[in-house]
């Protein structure tokens, strides 16, 4: 009784020592986490780890990969060089804990580098197979996310029993095909029920929104992932599930609880939360000493079956339907417990506290007489134990005595262990000699060589091995994943449960056909051969095998398949064939002496042919035209896009300065420097329907002009003669240029001629006179004095008759008119008519008058359209809604303005035109100008400026300036584009970006305490707004006094709340935040701030920006920032309360830290 007393005494002093040492010791956890605090299931999965971790003062950092946003090589290279920096800058970690597939695979290849001796724990894998391959793994275990698919479509179709189709939304993220195929494997059991999958492989966000728009109404739809489309573009899970809300109107199930109580009617979903916590406890356990090898892969997450009774309710589903067990959010009979939760819990544990003292105080009345007759007995029995210990010093000497005996034993034994050491040390090396040995005949087989050590992880494939999926030694990693990456698809299932069989010592040897993703993009076979090798234990601990390339073996096992038919095929036409030769044979006996004749006839032919060819190559080579073959080239829409040269003689290759090599069999684009689409055109047209074509062609490269001939001897092709007619063409110009010299000379004009004898009304006019009226002149007989007015306009006469008369009477020397004539074909042309009297008589009077008839009906047009196209550029000038000027580049002043400009400047136009541009543009008339310059010169014709408006405002604007020339003089017209809105939505995105990269500090800070967490909060809303300064100050709203945070030498520790009921707008900012439990924003102050020690930022008045914190209504604390500078904005208010949102959250947790410890 008393040895046992005293070991019990020793016993506790060990446990509270362990401790106490315990206390001393805060372990470390890293926690991967494979997305970003964007991503729905983040903070419960990190919620789920601390309501574990936290509670035994475990330190936890959090890494996030982010691979759902950013999933490149390059990325995830830059979260490993970022995480190994850190690493290797001291942080020790006890365990690491990762959540999803993607951070799962990224600590499987650092298993032995990175996190070398560490023990992993997973939670939220899909990857079933790889997961419970862990099992063999040392120093690694976890918890599976296994979806529900099966019993998740048994609810859909208990609840929609007379639908016969099930549609299913997933995407190409590793989450989607992973479900995907799961599912394919399901439903592929399913009778009568069509499973129509929509995939954002296949489909744009866009084209997806009208797939859904038509879906049946009653038609239930499963959605499996909705993140990234066919243009990788990536959407998040909210932003997703609103747009398929939006477009949807069928009945929506998920497998996964987040996105319930935000339109999924239900199922049974998946615990993000649940799967953390039991992970965490795994942690938990192998952090209080248990052997991570021990914990077996937890395969069931415990799925639970979740419904929102609002849809529910809104589709009239019967309650009764759905499975046992299920529990609905949103439920009203529910929600008044989980309301007044908090308030029932209290109230049953005063309860049952009291009924424990009352049961206590009884009981200690009954114990105290007890224990004082026991404190007088623990008395004698004290004086026992010291004689017992007494006892035990003398035994502790003896025993002291054997321990150094055999202390003297265990060094002989170290001495024996070591020569056994040197001895294994031999051994490796010899085995590491054979292994060496071993690779190197290996390497001299054709075969690939691969070793996988299950208890190292190490897996070595021999270059042959790469070299047959068509990679270097150096471009595949030696690792499983490589392989299960080149698997093919459909043959991964079938080559990983063989080789599990061989690991769980269901199969003696290894042997499976499948085919890998070669470098090309092509599939080849391969047969996989490999063997066990078993530790003492008979545990599979190595597997060694080769790899056979049988893709050659199947093509050609293919070919023989294929000829063996032909053969089949070819004899039975050969026994018809031999069938109908037998009786043909007579007839061709008969028929071969006159084919001899023939052939011999033939070869006459031939012989002929031949020498024909050989004069045809000399007459193609010996002609004077240059003479080109060519073979037309079509696209895809059957039309011509090129040609080829099949052939060209000498001449065509002097021509272009050619050789034959460099020509013949290439593209016409690959040869000429010349525009040849103009050639195609006609070549094609040649080429495709027959015929010839002759043309004139000029080309400017040489300087020369070619009659070119174009036909076509059969389809596709075409040949073509390139005659060069330069010195025809060119003495053809002088000739004309002569003739029209010449007839300049001899008629004095270009235009029609006429001679009128004015007494006998004679009137000869020449072919031209007539011909622009549009008649022969044996059509205008009789020609007189009075065909004029037959073909002139009635409204011209009198104009005509009177410029006539002035001539006559001698008013004026020359007669000079314009008028319409009516043309043969019905329409009017202006005349421009010039002459004058050449012959008077004695008495003078005119005799005969000559003169000229000008066509200047284009002329005419082109001022008359002139005139018009000037007002319509006016009008549309003026009229138009976009901002117009006209400027005065040497000048640097405006010359015109369109309404819509005089509306934007808030200027009169009279006011607008002639301003300097240096009004309304910030920058100075020297930059102005040379900007301008850039315009006339066409370098540049858009520019970035902001102008000013008359009521001052500023706005951004894109000025596009092109030159244009009025009345001789180069201006420029500028289109002025309102870029405000623009510049302020990307600042604001901007903006967004920095509160985001703001929260995601806030996130992983880890403060000492809530002050701490403040302060830091209150730096990153500094920066995010490009405050100056800034101060947090918490309200206690029972003693009207605002209160600091920290001590700031900027503004008071205190402040009272201002209770100016009456007098609001002299508030300060602080008071009316609390007032109106909203933003307050002061651009424009008239005063310093009442809290403020003393003039700020060298003087002059501070802008300002207050965001006041509810909690529960009350507002709790404020978030004040000013600025010398910058303008706050309600965009800046909206942002920063988003943020201080979700800051106040980490307060609270951080409030809660604080009281545990």
């Amino acid at each position: 009784m008393g040895i046992r007393r005293v070991f019990f005494l020793v016993l506790l002093w060990l446990m509270f020592a362990g401790q106490s040492l315990l206390a001393e010791r805060h372990p470390r956890v890293l926690y991967i986490s494979s997305y970003n605090s964007s991503f729905p299931t983040y903070f419960d999965q990190v919620e789920g780890v601390r309501s574990v971790l936290d509670t035994v003062d475990v330190e936890i950092d959090i890494e996030s990969m982010d691979s759902k946003r950013f999933h490149s090589p390059n990325c995830q290279g830059l979260f490993h060089k970022s995480l190994k920096n850190k690493i290797d800058q001291g942080l020790r970690y006890d365990v690491v804990l990762v959540s999803d597939d993607n951070a799962f695979n990224y600590v499987l290849n650092q298993k032995d580098s990175l996190f070398s001796g560490i023990p992993i724990v997973f939670f939220g894998v899909n990857s079933v197979v790889k997961a419970k391959l862990q099992n063999f793994e040392s120093n690694i275990t976890g918890i599976v996310e296994t979806v529900s698919i099966e019993e998740t479509l048994d609810v859909m179709l208990e609840l929609f029993p007379d639908e016969k189709e099930l549609v299913v939304l997933s995407d190409n993220t590793l989450t989607g095909n992973a479900v995907l195929r799961q599912l394919k494997k399901i439903t592929f059991s399913l009778n009568d029920i069509h499973v129509n999958v929509l995939s954002l492989t296949d489909y744009t966000f866009e084209e997806m929104e009208g797939e859904l728009r038509r879906i049946d109404e009653d038609t239930p739809v499963l959605l499996l992932s909705f993140l990234r489309d066919k243009e990788d573009r990536i959407l998040g899970f909210y932003e997703s599930l609103k747009l398929i809300k939006r477009n949807l109107q069928a009945p929506l199930f998920h497998l996964w609880d987040h996105g319930i109580n935000h339109g999924i009617l239900g199922g049974k979903l998946v615990s993000h939360r649940r799967q953390a916590e039991l992970a965490s406890l795994c942690v938990y356990d192998i952090l209080n000493g248990k052997n991570v090898d021990s914990i077996v892969v937890n395969t069931n997450a415990g799925n639970e079956y979740i419904f929102d009774f609002k849809e529910i309710k809104e589709l009239g589903i019967d309650k009764s339907l759905l499975p046992a067990g299920s529990f609905m959010v949103n439920n009203p009979q529910k929600e008044f417990i989980k309301t007044y939760k908090g308030e029932l819990i209290v109230g049953l544990i005063f309860l049952f506290i009291q009924a424990i003292l009352i049961f206590y105080l009884l009981g200690a009345m009954k114990k105290k007489n007890k224990v004082e007759e026991d404190l007088r007995g623990r008395v004698d029995e004290f004086y026992y134990l010291n004689e017992e210990y007494v006892s035990l010093t003398e035994e502790y000497q003896k025993t002291n005595e054997e321990l150094r005996d055999a202390n003297i034993d265990l060094k002989e034994a170290e001495k024996k262990l070591k020569i056994n050491m040197a001895e294994l040390a031999r051994k490796r090396e010899e085995l590491k000699l054979s292994e060496e040995r071993f690779r190197l005949a290996i390497n001299g087989t054709n075969d690939g060589i691969w070793d996988w050590n299950l208890e190292t992880k190490e897996l070595f494939l021999s270059t042959r091995w790469k070299e047959m999926v068509g990679y270097k030694d150096d471009e595949l990693t030696n690792e499983i994943g490589t392989w299960e990456e080149l698997l093919f698809e459909d043959d991964k299932g079938g080559a990983l449960s063989k080789i599990e069989s061989l690991v769980s010592d269901k199969l003696d040897n290894y042997e499976a056909r499948f085919r890998m993703k070669h470098k090309s993009g092509k599939l080849i076979h391969i047969l996989s051969r490999g063997v066990g090798m078993k530790n003492n234990d008979g545990e599979v601990y190595r597997i060694i095998g080769t790899h056979q390339d049988l893709t050659e073996r199947y093509l050609y096992e293919q070919r023989l398949r294929d000829q063996v038919e032909e053969n089949l095929s070819m004899y039975e036409e050969y026994r018809t064939i031999s069938l109908e030769l037998d009786a043909k044979n007579k007839y061709l006996l008969e028929v071969e002496e006159e084919l001899r004749v023939y052939i011999d006839k033939l070869n006459q032919k031939n012989d002929q042919l031949a020498e024909s060819e050989r004069k045809y190559r000399q007459l193609f080579n010996n002609l004077s035209e240059a003479f080109g073959f060519y073979e037309i080239v079509l696209n895809e829409n059957d039309q011509p896009s090129d040609y080829i040269i099949r052939d060209a003689n000498p001449k065509l290759l002097e021509l272009f300065s050619l050789s034959y090599d460099d020509v013949v069999n290439q593209k016409a684009s690959d040869v000429f420097v010349y525009e040849i689409d103009h050639w195609l055109k006609e070549f094609g047209e040649v080429a495709m329907d027959g015929g010839t074509k002759k043309f004139i062609e000029y080309l400017p490269e040489l300087d020369k002009y070619f009659e070119v001939h174009v036909f076509s001897p059969q389809t596709h092709f075409f040949a073509v003669i390139f005659d060069d007619i330069t010195e025809s063409v060119q003495a053809k110009n002088a000739l004309m240029i002569e003739k029209s010299r010449n007839e300049d000379i001899l008629k004095g004009t270009n235009a029609g001629t006429w001679d009128w004898n004015i007494k006998t009304s004679e009137l000869i006019i020449n072919d031209r006179w007539a011909e622009i009226a549009g008649y022969a002149l044996d059509e205008l007989e009789p020609i007189n004095g009075d065909l004029p007015l037959r073909l002139m306009d009635a409204e011209d006469i009198p104009i005509f008759n009177e410029a006539l008369n002035k001539v006559l009477v001698k008013e004026e020397d020359y007669y000079d008119s314009a008028f319409r004539f009516k043309h043969k074909e019905g329409h009017w042309v202006w005349i421009h008519s010039r002459g004058s009297v050449v012959e008077w008589d004695k008495d003078g009077t005119p005799i005969r008058m000559t003169g000229t008839h000008l066509d200047i009906t284009e002329k005419k047009e082109v001022e008359l359209a002139l005139v018009a196209s000037e007002q319509r550029f006016k009008t549309i000038f003026d009229k138009s809604k976009t901002i117009m000027l006209i400027i005065d580049p040497e000048k640097g002043e405006i010359v015109d303005a369109n309404d819509t400009a005089v509306e934007f400047y808030g200027y009169g136009k009279d006011e607008l035109i002639g301003t300097q541009m240096s009004k309304i543009n910030l920058n100075g008339m020297e930059k102005i100008k040379v900007e301008m310059k850039k315009a006339l010169s066409e370098k540049t014709n858009h520019f970035k400026f902001q102008h000013i408006l008359k009521s001052g405002d500023l706005r951004d604007v894109d000025v596009f300036s092109s030159p244009v020339l009025v009345n001789d003089k180069e201006l420029l017209h500028s289109i002025i584009v309102d870029s405000t809105k623009s510049v302020e939505a990307e600042s604001q995105i901007k903006q967004v970006n920095k509160r985001f990269m703001g929260l995601e500090n806030i996130i992983h800070y880890k403060a000492n305490s809530i002050n701490d967490l403040l302060d830091f909060t209150l730096k990153q809303s500094i920066d995010f707004t490009g405050s100056d300064i800034g101060a947090v100050y918490h309200y206690d709203q029972a003693r009207g006094i605002f209160y600091l945070n920290n001590w700031s030498e900027d503004v008071n520790l205190t402040h009272k709340f201002n209770h100016w009921e009456e007098d609001f707008e002299n508030m300060d900012c602080l008071s009316k935040a609390v007032r109106l439990k909203e933003a307050v924003i002061l651009n424009n102050p008239e005063v310093n701030y009442p809290f403020q020690k003393a003039s700020l930022l060298n003087g002059g008045l501070l802008k300002s920006i207050t965001i006041p914190i509810l909690s529960e209504d009350k507002v709790v604390s404020l978030f004040w920032l000013a600025t010398k500078n910058s303008l706050y904005s309600r965009f800046h208010a909206q942002q920063l309360m988003l943020l201080l949102d979700t800051a106040w959250i980490l307060v609270e947790k951080q409030r809660l830290q604080d009281q545990k410890r």
